[in-house]
């Protein structure tokens, strides 16, 4: 090998040996500044990785909006303008009433809107009506109305309508399911935001399988009915009797009280029912919050041993479907119906198309098996 060519050989060497000491002292520089856990400056290394297109980092996706109230909840709606948002309920004491209000507050606040304005009817219908022309008086720019009456919301809601102003009826539909239908969008408002009542109270039905399967005739049921005049009642009465004729269930309703959806009125309605039968086999309350009234009855009158069947799914009626107390419950979301309602306004007052239709939300049948299917929102 001649000179020249050594002394290039030996240079090349030279570097390839300098540039991989180099990186061994850049990686024990790293390795110790990690050992350590203290900032050290070093000179950067050159950024290979970069280089290489493989070995980038993908950039993150945005991860789903967080909220607690289903799909027809539009997480990133902002507010064009600071909407004032009337919110009239059937009664505000009702835990049902209380959830619908939280969520109605919250959707507002997400929003960026106003505060809604909210009104409490006491179950009265003239007092809603009253309450609802005060908010168009104080210039309301949306209302979300939950019925004291399913007839009477039709005038309440004209109110409303004549004024310009959208409406979407929560929980309830206006107009009397005996004249329009069940679960219906009454002409001239927005949407329907509620559970589907009929289907409720056809999964009701299902936890009277067991008992049937035990009788030797035809069950003894008696119904603990919510308002009366309300779609709610009606139609979860009509779901539950159906669906006992579809299944082929021998039965028949010896007594119908209303509870008016209220625990006290609940508890003296059972009281009448338990003192005027000694055979009943199966009671279907329309909601937990009667079905805590008439537990109580029982166990004063030592008939605990009577199934209830129930649709409600809030904290003291999963309570009672864990400790055995009642077969099982439906599960309802009244802050999801509060807040998808005023969202349904907010959009619409930004311009946005909203289909006439009812909004419903799933509403497993919950019983001892499935308690972690229903978070109660009241």
């Amino acid at each position: 090998m001649s000179n020249t060519r050594l002394l290039s050989f030996l240079t090349a060497l030279a570097l390839v040996v300098a540039a991989c000491g180099s990186e061994a002292a850049i990686e024990s520089t790293a390795t110790t500044d990690a050992v350590e856990g203290e900032a050290t400056e070093t000179t950067a290394a050159p950024d290979v990785a970069a280089e290489d297109p493989e070995e980038e980092p993908e950039p993150e996706e945005a991860g789903p909006c967080e909220h607690p109230y289903g799909t027809d909840f539009v997480c990133e709606l902002t507010a064009a303008d600071d909407y004032l948002i009337g919110v009239s309920l059937q009664q505000q004491k009702a835990n049902f009433w209380v959830a619908v209000k939280n969520g109605s507050t919250d959707a507002a606040v997400r929003a960026a809107a106003a505060d809604p304005t909210f009104a409490d009817a006491n179950s009265e219908d003239d007092k809603q009506l009253n309450d609802v022309k005060n908010m168009l008086a104080a210039g309301i720019d949306g209302l979300v109305l939950g019925a004291t009456n399913s007839g009477s919301a039709v005038g309440i809601a004209e109110e409303a309508i004549d004024a310009g102003i959208p409406v979407v009826a929560v929980a309830l539909q206006i107009g009397d399911p005996a004249t329009f239908g069940g679960q219906h969008v009454y002409e001239g408002t927005l949407a329907l935001v509620t559970n589907d009542d009929k289907d409720m109270g056809a999964r009701a039905a299902a936890f009277v399988e067991q008992v049937a399967a035990d009788a030797d005739g035809p069950l003894n049921i008696v119904i603990l009915a919510g308002t009366p005049g309300t779609s709610n009642a009606t139609l979860r009465n009509e779901g539950f009797i159906e669906a006992l004729e579809e299944k082929g269930i021998e039965h028949e309703v010896t007594n119908e009280q209303t509870g008016r959806f209220k625990r006290e009125d609940a508890k003296v309605a059972c009281d009448n029912m338990l003192a005027a039968d000694d055979s009943i086999d199966l009671i279907y309350s329309h909601s937990d919050e009667m079905t805590i009234g008439c537990v109580t009855s029982m166990e004063n009158a030592g008939r605990t041993d009577i199934p209830v069947a129930s649709i409600g799914g809030n904290t003291e009626g999963i309570a009672l479907v864990a400790e055995g107390k009642v077969l099982g419950t439906v599960c309802q979301k009244p802050a999801t119906m509060g807040a998808v309602a005023t969202q349904l306004i907010i959009r619409h007052l930004n311009g946005e198309d909203i289909p006439a239709e009812p909004f419903f939300y799933a509403t497993p049948a919950i019983t001892a098996d499935n308690l972690e299917d229903c978070v109660p929102e009241w």
